[in-house]
C-alpha cells in the first residue's frame, strides 16, 4: 500500500504545482491590476479554471497512470487505494490553493478578493475539485471501454458537471446570506454531487478489477 501512495503521489508532481502555478498567476493578476479592469476578470475565473484542470487531470489515473501500475505488478485494491488517496491530495491542495488566492490580495490592501471565493464556498469548491477529479477518470474509462454514444454522453455530463460545480460558490453565498429556496437548491445539487460520486467510484472500481494490462 506504501508503494502504491508513493507511485500516486509522484504522479501529481506534475498536476499540483500546475495548480498552484494558475493560481499565483491569476492572484498576481488581480495585484498588478488593483483589483480592477481587464486583467482582474481572469482573477474571478479561478474557480472555473481549477475545476475544470481537476477534470483533466483525472483522466490520467485509468488510462496510462494505471496501465503503468499494473504492468509494473501493482495489486488492483491498492491501487483504487490509492486513487482515494491521490483524490485526497487534490481536493485539499485546491482548496489551500482557493483559501490563499482569496486572502493574499486582502492582505495587501486589495479592497475585495475573488467574490466566487468565501469561507463557505471553499469546502464546496474542494468538494467539486474532487467529484470532478473522478469524473475525469470515469471519462478515461469511457474513452478505453466505451462506443461513440458513451463518449458523447459521458462528454456532455462532464460538462454539465463542471457548470453545476461552477454554480455552488454562488449559492453557497446565498445561503450564508437567507434561507430561502436557494438554499434548498444548493443542498439538492450537492446531494446530487455526492451521488455522482458514489457512482463514479463504483464504475472505477469496475475498471480497475477488470481492465486488462496492455
Amino acid at each position: 500500500m506504501k508503494r502504491s501512495i508513493r507511485f500516486g503521489l509522484q504522479n501529481l508532481k506534475l498536476q499540483i504545482p500546475s495548480m498552484i502555478g494558475m493560481g499565483a498567476m491569476l492572484t498576481l493578476f488581480a495585484i498588478m491590476s488593483g483589483g480592477k479592469g481587464f486583467f482582474y476578470s481572469y482573477y474571478g475565473m479561478l474557480p472555473s479554471l481549477l475545476l475544470f484542470l481537476s477534470a483533466m487531470f483525472g483522466v490520467a489515473f485509468t488510462t496510462t497512470q494505471l496501465n503503468i501500475a499494473l504492468s509494473f505488478g501493482e495489486l488492483r485494491r491498492n491501487y483504487f487505494k490509492m486513487v482515494q488517496v491521490q483524490t485526497a491530495v487534490v481536493s485539499i491542495s485546491c482548496g489551500v490553493i482557493f483559501f490563499l488566492c482569496r486572502e493574499i490580495p486582502l492582505w495587501l490592501g486589495m479592497e475585495s478578493g475573488n467574490t466566487m471565493i468565501n469561507k463557505i464556498s471553499i469546502p464546496m469548491l474542494a468538494g467539486c475539485v474532487a467529484v470532478l477529479y473522478l469524473v475525469g477518470g470515469v471519462t478515461g474509462v469511457a474513452y478505453q471501454r466505451g462506443n461513440l454514444l458513451v463518449k458523447i454522453v459521458t462528454t456532455v455530463s462532464a460538462f454539465i458537471l463542471s457548470f453545476i460545480s461552477i454554480l455552488m460558490p454562488i449559492f453557497a453565498d446565498i445561503v450564508r446570506k437567507s434561507d430561502t429556496v436557494w438554499g434548498q437548491v444548493f443542498i439538492a445539487i450537492a446531494a446530487v454531487a455526492v451521488a455522482i460520486a458514489l457512482i463514479c467510484e463504483g464504475i472505477l472500481w469496475w475498471h480497475i478489477k477488470s481492465v486488462n494490462v496492455r
